[in-house]
This record gives C-alpha cells, sequence and structure tokens, in this order.
C-alpha cells in the first residue's frame, strides 16, 4: 500500500504530463491497489477502495479520465458477491480501460487528418499527447507541416512538443502565451487536445478560452481532440475542479500585499469549438450532446459517495 501511495503522490505533483499520459498510470495504481489490499471482509475492501478512489481523482482534479476510469471499474464491482470477485471484475475492468486509451490517439489522427489535410499553418496550446500524434501522423502524409507551439507558462510543456514536433522534421515556431491571440489571424487552424469536456465546457491549459475568443474573432477553426474518455456527464463535469497552484511558479519571491494567482487550467464553452475530434469521428455540438446523453454513471458517483 505504501507503493499506492507513492504512486499517487507522484501522479499529484506532475505539472507537465498530459491527461492522457497521466490516466495510464492511474490505471496501474488501480490494479496495484486491488491486488494489494488484504481487507478480507467485502465491506471493508470497497470502503477502502473508495477512499482510495476519492484520493485518485483528487490527485488531477480537472481531469476527466479520472473519474472515467472510477466509473468504469465501481460499475463493474456493483453486483461482485465477495473480495475475489471484486478484485477479478476490477482488474479485467482497468486492464480494459487501458486496451481502449492505447488505441484512442490512432483513431484519433486518422480522423483528425480529414481536417488538417488542407490547413497550412497550425497553432497548438501546451502540451497534448494527441495533438502530437495527430500532427505526427499528418507529417507523414505530406511534406511539410507548420505548427507554431505556444510556450504555455508556468511549467513551459508547449516546450516540450515544440522540441517533439521538430524531431519529427516539422517547421515549428515558439512563442510566448500572450503573442497567440494575436497570431491567430495568420494562422489556418487552432488545434489543441484536452483534460475534460462537459456540457460546462472544455478543460484544458489556461488561456485556451483567450485563445478560443481570438479565434471566433479572426474567423479560425478550432477543434479539440478529445477521447471519449475524456468526456463526462453534466453530472460529472461538476465534480471536475480547478484547483491553485504553487503561487512561487509565477513569482519566486513573494510581494507584501501581492496576491498569485496560479492555475493550470480554464474552461471554455463549447459553442466556441467548431467540433470534437474523438476516436470515433468529428461531432458537432448536436452529436457531443448526443454522446453525453448515452453516457452512464453508477450509482457511487451518481449519488456522491465519492
Amino acid at each position: 500500500m505504501d507503493e499506492c501511495e507513492r504512486a499517487l503522490q507522484a501522479i499529484q505533483e506532475d505539472n507537465t504530463s498530459g491527461a492522457s499520459e497521466l490516466v495510464h498510470r492511474a490505471v496501474q495504481c488501480v490494479v496495484l491497489f486491488s491486488e494489494t489490499s488484504r481487507d478480507p471482509s467485502p465491506t471493508g475492501f470497497q470502503r477502502d477502495f473508495l477512499a482510495f478512489l476519492q484520493k485518485l481523482i483528487a490527485s488531477q482534479p480537472a481531469m476527466a479520465p479520472f473519474l472515467n476510469l472510477a466509473n468504469v471499474v465501481l460499475m463493474d464491482i456493483e453486483h461482485a458477491g465477495n473480495v475475489d470477485s471484486m478484485k477479478e471484475a476490477i482488474g479485467e475492468a482497468a486492464h480494459a480501460f487501458l486496451r481502449s486509451l492505447r488505441e484512442i490517439p490512432r483513431r484519433i489522427a486518422i480522423h483528425a487528418s480529414r481536417i488538417l489535410a488542407d490547413k497550412g499553418r497550425i497553432l497548438t496550446h501546451s502540451y497534448s499527447s494527441t495533438v502530437f500524434e495527430a500532427l505526427r501522423f499528418e507529417s507523414s502524409r505530406r511534406r511539410s507541416v507548420k505548427v507554431i507551439c505556444t510556450e504555455s507558462r508556468p511549467a513551459l510543456e508547449g516546450v516540450k512538443l515544440a522540441n517533439k514536433l521538430a524531431a519529427e522534421g516539422m517547421e515549428v515556431q515558439l512563442i510566448v502565451d500572450s503573442a497567440a491571440p494575436s497570431l491567430l489571424g495568420e494562422v489556418d487552424l487552432l488545434l489543441t487536445g484536452g483534460d475534460a469536456l462537459s456540457p460546462h465546457g472544455l478543460v484544458n491549459k489556461v488561456g485556451t478560452y483567450g485563445l478560443a475568443v481570438a479565434a471566433k474573432t479572426h474567423n479560425i477553426p478550432f477543434y479539440a481532440l478529445c477521447g471519449t474518455d475524456k468526456i463526462l456527464t453534466g453530472e460529472l463535469g461538476q465534480r471536475l475542479r480547478i484547483a491553485p497552484k504553487d503561487p512561487a511558479e509565477v513569482l519566486a519571491m513573494p510581494h507584501p500585499g501581492v496576491e498569485v494567482i496560479n492555475r493550470y487550467f480554464d474552461s471554455t464553452p463549447v459553442a466556441f469549438l467548431s467540433g470534437v475530434i474523438t476516436e470515433e469521428g468529428i461531432w458537432g455540438e448536436d452529436e457531443l450532446h448526443r454522446f453525453i446523453g448515452s453516457l452512464r454513471v453508477c450509482k457511487t458517483l451518481g449519488e456522491g459517495w465519492i
């Protein structure tokens, strides 16, 4: 169990990886918990598992895949009668979730190629492994892909994306975050990932909302790459929390009377999106809401037990 706690702590302290990367580690954490828990009673095991899931969700409270992972495994143990069957159900559900995660970036990249095919210059914000895969796939299909990356302060994860894209042979420019809105008139597409998507909006790196407004002003299409693991019902979307981060990342030395607000995420209304590219296809707002309406939420999450 100490290993579980250390894994949770590492997930919580990771300020640069995207939701798609972190949830892979979260799945491993879930499996580790089920394998190491020693409580022999169903009631005790379930109590400890719910407490563990609460910590897991709280480790990255703005990232939808953590809630969806909890929802999947909890639905699979609702009717398990003993601890062994609970552990078996958790393992099967977690590994099935992980298998689907591994397929998502490739399938999104294929659908995204329909949007990217005629776009000469693309602006992206923050680091997204799904955006990287989509641009790499597009780069393999044509001679030149030109990308503008924001540096994405304060953790500078946009620099990581810029370096990875350049290593793939793409033409990459890196800009400060504040320059991005003024450059949208010079690009063909705004493309981002997303940490969560619900009727309440797209949760992504702070600054996305401002870029979405600027894209609307310049009549530039804005697409978010979001696997269905990032999509939540309105009910679960309300559970997301954009937590404050360390003020020292913005201002190393405190100034008397100055409060530093350091948030990594913001929420952009769905209406600002031209579309959402999932592993199932390219969805407009109506298709997105139809999918959300089809989602099931387990009793444990729906009634707020965790």
